[in-house]
Parts: structure tokens; sequence; C-alpha cells
């Protein structure tokens, strides 16, 4: 739905927000630290618990990639439970982890009803910082309902250094905070108490790159299959404007290009819809989703049943937008209208053919806590 969505750090300064020290270890002290780090990560496996050097109350799990290598910078992931990490919480990340090729990583004590959540991620982004080629221009933040409110908090802690996206699943958070190159994701499902919050949030982002997507359940978790296509759509984002004088970015960019195409040809005959989304995604490096570019796409849209899906997708977004996008407080005032029963019964209907319908006959139905 289209709606308006650090070289190796020496140390975080904890004062409230973050910021970088401008005063650089030796180069030769940057490599050992990473070096002896290293040593605890297996490629394609995710860590024992990490313990934070000089503050071992703090801790964190870490997936790399079967891809991964020491010798150049990765893109990663922070990510925040409601309540807190552990191996399992990974695992619906990894396959948009190794599909863009990001290292994964889970805060173990961050939670709710912790008032040092803000210390513990504070300590596990450092950490992992001094002891990971990370790039710093490409840390994403991500999380479900509480943990989806850190998400956002960490990227406004890191507005001064562009924090690049948010994926956020179940919650919304304070867009007027955040830097206006930070791209987010929302994911919702389709009775979640939160969604007024999520539409209003998501409504407020400056970055029109960002984008709200419902799903047919109550307060959960997405599956696997949402945060792959988020964590490709925000790795987009930024790979869209890759520097042509940057051949390591031009290369990783063509290497998306084709894994995105793989999964339209996979996926045009058994899930055509789901074809069309990746299509969506392609478009992010053409002029526009149905351009001469974009064959994929212009080849998907001959088929009647895809354009019905697609003109779902814009309808779905008017809805939100019309029902959700109103007041958070709206969870409590106007938890499922008569109007929105109503509309919600017409379109599932109208689409009833897609696998749109599901979702649009329980957005009429009021929220579940």
């Amino acid at each position: 739905m289209r709606w308006q969505f650090l070289s190796i750090v020496t140390s975080l300064i904890m004062a409230g927000s973050l910021t970088m020290n401008a005063t650089a270890a030796p180069a030769e002290k940057k490599e050992a630290v990473i070096t002896n780090a290293l040593a605890q990560f297996e490629p394609g496996k995710t860590s024992a618990e990490i313990k934070v050097s000089g503050a071992a109350k703090w801790s964190y799990f870490v997936y790399v990639p079967k891809s991964y290598t020491p010798d150049r910078k990765w893109p990663v992931m922070f990510i925040m439970s409601p309540g807190g990490g552990n191996p399992e919480m990974l695992k619906r990340y990894i396959d948009g982890a190794e599909m863009n090729n990001w290292i994964l990583v889970g805060s173990v004590q961050a939670r709710n009803e912790f008032n040092q959540f803000d210390e513990a991620i504070k300590a596990m982004v450092a950490d992992v910082c001094k002891k990971m080629p990370v790039d710093l221009k490409r840390m994403y933040a991500s999380g479900f309902s509480g943990g989806a409110r850190m998400s956002f908090w960490l990227s406004e802690e890191m507005k001064s250094k562009s924090f690049a996206g948010v994926l956020a699943c179940g919650a919304g958070g304070q867009p007027d905070k955040m830097s206006p190159k930070t791209v987010v994701f929302g994911l919702c499902g389709s009775n979640c108490f939160n969604r007024w919050d999520m539409a209003c949030t998501l409504k407020q982002v400056k970055n029109d790159m960002s984008r709200l997507r419902f799903f047919p359940g109550n307060h959960v978790w997405a599956d696997a299959v949402y945060i792959t296509y988020a964590t490709t759509w925000l790795n987009a984002c930024y790979l869209k404007g890759a520097p042509t004088s940057n051949s390591a970015l031009v290369a990783e960019k063509k290497q998306m290009i084709a894994k995105i195409q793989t999964e339209i040809e996979k996926e045009t005959e058994a899930n055509p819809e789901k074809a069309y989304d990746w299509a969506v995604c392609l478009g992010m490096f053409a002029s526009s989703p149905t351009a001469a570019g974009n064959q994929p796409m212009q080849s998907l849209l001959k088929n009647p049943k895809i354009q019905l899906y697609a003109a779902g997708l814009k309808d779905m977004d008017v809805f939100v937008r019309k029902f959700f996008a109103t007041d958070a407080m709206d969870s409590v005032n106007n938890n499922g209208t008569p109007a929105a029963k109503r509309e919600a019964g017409r379109l599932a209907k109208k689409y009833a053919e897609t696998g749109l319908a599901a979702t649009f006959e329980k957005m009429g139905e009021p929220s579940v806590k």
C-alpha cells in the first residue's frame, strides 16, 4: 500500500540519545576486536547468547547469513520482542536475512514493562557495531507490539544518523520524531487492537516509500512470508538509489533484482497474487511499477484476476484511511462500527475471487484485545 512509511564505532554515549564518538580506535585494534568476535558466529546459524563487553547484564543473539564473510560491511536488523528475546524470535526473519544478506540481532533483555529497555538496546547496538563489520548506513529495527514501539524508539534515537528503516508489526510509534529518510514497513493483523495506532502512524510517516499491509489475524507477529517481503522492500528502498560509482552496491542491486525476478517466476503459476506483490517490489527499480522496464508487472496485469487484486489493494488503502487512520483512541470509541462492517462486507464480495476477501471481511469486525 502506498503510504507516507558508524566505520566501526568505538562507543555510543548513553545520555538519553545515541551519538557517535568521533575518536576512532587504531585500525589494527578494530580488526583484532572484530576477528575475535567472529569466532562466535557460524554462517547460517543463530549464535549462543552473547554478553555485551563490559556490561554483562545485557546480551543478545546473532544470526549471520550463509553468505557471510568478514571482509565487507553488512546491513543489520535489530529485533525486539515484547516478552524479551530468545533464538526462536529470530526464526521468522531468517528467510528475509538470507534473501537480502542481512545480519539479525535480537535483544534478550529489552521487553515490555522493563524501565531499562533503552539501556539494553543501546548496549546491544554499541556492542554489535564494535564487534562486527556493520554498514552504519544500513541499520534497521524491527519488533512486534511493544517490540515495534522499541523499534520506532531506536529509529528516533538514531535520527541524526538517518536510521535506514523500521519493520513494525502490531504497534506504531511517533513519526514526527523520526528522520524523513527512514522508511517504515508496517504489518498488522486485520483485527489487531492496534490497527488504528498503526494506520495513524503510517499516515504521518514522512518517507513516501513506506507501506502498511494487513493480513488476516489478531494481535500477532506476522508470518515469515510477510516479514521476508517487508525486509526485501526496505532493502530495495536503499538499493534503488545506489550510486553508479559504488561498484559493490551496483552489483548488490543487480543481485537483488535477479532474486526478485526469481520469486516472480516461481509464483506466477502457483500464486499469481504473490507474484504481483513481488512485481510491485521490482517496480522500485523502475520509473513506475508498470514502466517498460518492469515486464513481469505488465505480463501479470494481463490476467483479469490480477487486475482485480491490484484494484483491491488500492481499495484496502482507502478503507484503512477512512476507518482506521483517524485517531488511535478510535480503538475504543469506534471499534467495529456499522459503517465499517457494511463497507468491509461490500468489499469482501467485490473481491471474493482474490485473497483479499478474508481480510476485508475481518476488518469490518471489532478488534480483539
